[in-house]
């Protein structure tokens, strides 16, 4: 699957559980423009996590000392960027955090 149909999906995805479409127009516009990125990604994150399953997230060098390795090291930059877009989002969007498990949080639930 090509990186573009996954970032689509993701957008999706996202976009339903936030209920983007239920959203007055000048909230509506900033959320999707927000969404789109965080959709871009997760998707960064889903390559990096195999990436990091595959070659390990610590290199060890030739004396013998230890070295996180560069997916490693952008996983965690990318992580941190998507967290802080999302905290973006929800609070565009208005919510509490006495309101429950709405649909944001059951979807960030699942990430983890």
């Amino acid at each position: 699957m090509s990186n573009y149909k996954c970032v689509f999906d993701e957008y999706n995805r996202l976009a339903q559980s936030l209920g983007i479409d239920k959203l007055e127009p000048s909230k509506k516009c900033l959320v999707e423009e927000l969404v789109k990125q965080a959709s871009f990604l997760l998707v960064e994150l889903d390559i990096l996590k195999e990436q990091i399953s595959t070659y390990g997230a610590i290199q060890i060098n030739k004396n013998g000392r230890q070295k996180q390795t560069e997916a490693s090291k952008h996983y965690n930059r990318t992580l941190s960027t998507f967290s802080s877009l999302m905290k973006n989002i929800h609070t565009i969007i208005g919510k509490s955090s006495d309101d429950g498990d709405d649909e944001l949080e059951k979807f960030l639930k699942g990430l983890s």
